[in-house]
């Protein structure tokens, strides 16, 4: 007896699902498909036209080397700096020299070949200008000098002022 209540129990289930089923797919095949969007009426502009990128030099040269440019024979560079007690204070410094600090990939201690002194003066230029920024234990670059070519574009727009 048991068997039968089972198997009129799962009949009844199965039936029951069919049915549920039927009506869901009823209801899915009836609904209206979306509208297509009519030509000309769409989010987008269509009446823009990219123009083709062109280049304006034939070639490029990178500035990344320094040595044998010319540029720092005998030039200096000075900056403008208020130190720690307010005064303001000239600090000269060669060219060769701020090629040499601008080439390193981080403004870091242990990137830095030469004087430690010097290194000081020049990071206090640096934060100064806001060409570096505090990062932990040690300083970054700022993004707009953030490749070795950019950095030493600078100066060499520098000097040409």
């Amino acid at each position: 007896m048991d068997e039968y209540v089972v198997l009129a129990w799962s009949l009844a289930s199965f039936i029951g699902g069919v049915i549920a089923g039927g009506a869901v797919v009823y209801k899915l095949a009836v609904i209206p498909a979306l509208p297509k969007p009519r030509p000309g009426n769409t989010w987008a502009r269509t009446n823009v036209h990219a123009v083709e990128a062109r280049l304006e030099a034939d070639t490029f040269v990178r500035k990344e080397e320094w040595y044998g440019s010319g540029m720092t024979d005998g030039r200096t560079i000075s900056f403008s700096v208020q130190d720690a007690s307010g005064m303001q204070r000239d600090m000269t410094y060669s060219a060769a020299t701020l090629f040499k600090f601008f080439k390193c990939d981080t403004p870091a201690r242990r990137e830095w070949r030469g004087d430690n002194a010097e290194y000081s003066r020049l990071i206090s230029v640096g934060k100064h200008y806001n060409w570096i920024v505090k990062d932990g234990a040690g300083y970054l670059w700022m993004p707009f000098l953030g490749t070795r070519e950019r950095r030493l574009k600078a100066i060499e727009c520098w000097m040409e002022t």
